[in-house]
Parts: C-alpha cells; sequence; structure tokens
C-alpha cells in the first residue's frame, strides 16, 4: 500500500488516500471529492471491461523482472567470469565483496522468474474475476450513464437503454448523488426529495431506500454521507 494525492477537478482540493501500488488499479472509476461532495473520474482506476487490463499484468514475467534480469546478466556475468577464469584477483575482501554482490543479484534474479511464473495462473484468475464484477457493474445501465455523466468514455454496448423511456437523453434532470469513500461505496441516484435510489457499486444492481447490504451480492452499502435535507 501506498499514499496518493487526489485532487478535485471542481474545487481544486488536494488531499491523500491509501491505495494499493502498481500504477493504475481495476474497479470503479468513481471517487468523490471530499470537500464539495462532487463525484469525478480517478484516472488511476479503470474499469477493466472497458478498458482491458494493464499489459504487464497479461505477461507471464513482469517487465520490472526482465529489467532485473537484464541488469544482472550485465553487471554480474563479468563478475562471476573473471572469479572463475582468475580467482586469484578476489583475493582482497573489497573484491570479496564485489562478489557476494553479483551472488545475490543472480539469485534475487531467478527468485523474481520463479515468483512471476508461478504467479501467472493466480493473476489471470484474479482478471477474470475483476473483469466479471466490471461486467456486473457496467450491465446496470444508470451506472453506465452515470459514468458517461462526469466524462468516462463508456462503449455504447453498454449504453443500450432497456426501454427508450430510461435513455441517459431522458434522465438529464436525474440528480446523483455519491455516498461515502473511494471505490468501495455506492452512489445514489435521486428522482424526488422523497426518495433515493441507490445501485451496489460492486454489482450495479439497484438499491431501494437505506439498504444496509446489497442482498445480491453482500456488499456493505455507506449511506452515512447521504443528507437528510434531501
Amino acid at each position: 500500500m501506498q499514499y496518493t494525492t487526489k485532487k478535485c477537478p471542481h474545487c481544486k482540493f488536494a488531499y491523500t488516500v491509501m491505495e494499493a501500488k502498481g500504477g493504475v488499479n481495476y474497479g470503479s472509476p468513481i471517487l468523490t471529492c471530499e470537500r464539495c461532495g462532487k463525484p469525478f473520474i480517478d484516472k488511476e482506476y479503470r474499469e477493466i471491461a472497458v478498458d482491458g487490463p494493464r499489459d504487464s499484468d497479461t505477461k507471464k514475467i513482469y517487465p520490472y523482472t526482465i529489467f532485473i534480469c537484464v541488469f544482472t546478466i550485465l553487471f554480474s556475468g563479468p563478475v562471476l567470469f573473471l572469479f572463475i577464469s582468475y580467482p586469484s584477483l578476489f583475493s582482497q575482501k573489497d573484491d570479496f565483496l564485489l562478489l557476494i554482490v553479483a551472488i545475490l543479484l543472480v539469485v534475487w534474479a531467478i527468485y523474481s522468474v520463479i515468483r512471476d511464473v508461478k504467479s501467472y495462473d493466480e493473476r489471470q484468475e484474479y482478471l477474470k474475476k475483476e473483469r466479471a464484477e466490471s461486467e456486473a457493474r457496467l450491465s446496470n445501465y444508470q451506472y453506465a450513464c452515470f459514468l458517461k455523466e462526469i466524462g468516462y468514455d463508456v462503449p455504447k454496448k453498454y449504453l443500450v437503454p432497456p426501454s427508450p423511456i430510461d435513455s441517459c437523453d431522458t434522465q438529464q434532470d436525474i440528480h446523483y448523488t455519491p455516498i461515502s469513500e473511494h471505490h468501495s461505496t455506492d452512489i445514489s441516484m435521486e428522482k424526488s426529495p422523497s426518495k433515493q435510489i441507490l445501485f451496489c457499486n460492486k454489482c450495479g444492481e439497484r438499491l431501494l431506500d437505506n439498504s444496509l447490504f446489497c442482498p445480491y451480492c453482500g456488499n456493505k452499502i455507506f449511506t452515512d454521507n447521504i443528507s437528510s435535507d434531501k
């Protein structure tokens, strides 16, 4: 995990959140500003069903591991060659330490390759699970429309309304209210002051009233930030 700075494009407020290392993450890209409460797209997250996985996640060996191997060959190769050919050169303490470093680099490179190869199937299962969850979210028409409304590039296949009256173009008067925290929260869609409609940010199913848990996938629904004045 690492701390990442986020900046709201609406009020320019910058704050820090804890996220996993590794660049672009998978999940809902919707982020709610802690100050102004407006939703925006977090470019460090992606809907894998739309943008696909990272190139590095589809490879059996990570590019970083390949870099380690190349560096090891360039550094450790000559050192080990000299040690095998001219062992008398490594009689001094400093030379011997150089040999130890070269050997450790070789061990590290071998370990990294074995680790990547062994984790490949597990990584593919993880991507498969993330894709299924992404497809489930995007299959919810209101969720897909909301993503499009706040600037995410949603393919047309997810924007086919279940009926003409549900078209995104006919829902311009709908007010969306984001709820609680980043990426693990839900979005409310308010059509009238007396009724709020939520849809689960994990599976995309629509929820009514103040549900505490999604009845479809069991995801906890955070409603602490819903204003009682609305």
